[in-house]
């Protein structure tokens, strides 16, 4: 489906780099593997690279801040809009996260950062 553009899936601190030049799409959790207290995995985000700025757009929206502080700190990212396109108690953010991706990596920033 993504083709050449997927990154892969990882968890918050096993993320690569920013990508410098180019476009491509990651599918990333919030937890972390490298520690005392990781592993467990918490909610899935889409983070797209686009020419070296990171964007990231969270299904929860605002309601997931909290959880995503960790992702700022380590990657300080463009955020798509707090609006949610799920509720707290769904288990749906994975497949939304790809949506996201579906739609930035084929119609580029704006249209990531609005979905």
């Amino acid at each position: 489906m993504f083709g050449h553009q997927f990154g892969g899936i990882f968890a918050r601190d096993t993320l690569p780099l920013v990508l410098r030049k180019g476009r491509r799409g990651y599918l990333v959790n919030t937890d972390c593997v490298l520690g005392n207290d990781c592993g467990k995995g918490v909610h899935w985000i889409a983070v797209m690279d686009l020419d070296g700025q990171r964007l990231m757009s969270d299904p929860l929206g605002s309601v997931g801040k909290k959880q995503r502080s960790d992702l700022n700190a380590l990657h300080q990212p463009i955020w798509a809009e707090d609006d949610a396109e799920m509720a707290v108690g769904e288990s749906t953010c994975g497949p939304r996260s790809l949506a996201a991706l579906a739609v930035g990596l084929k119609d580029g920033k704006d249209a990531f950062l609005d979905v």
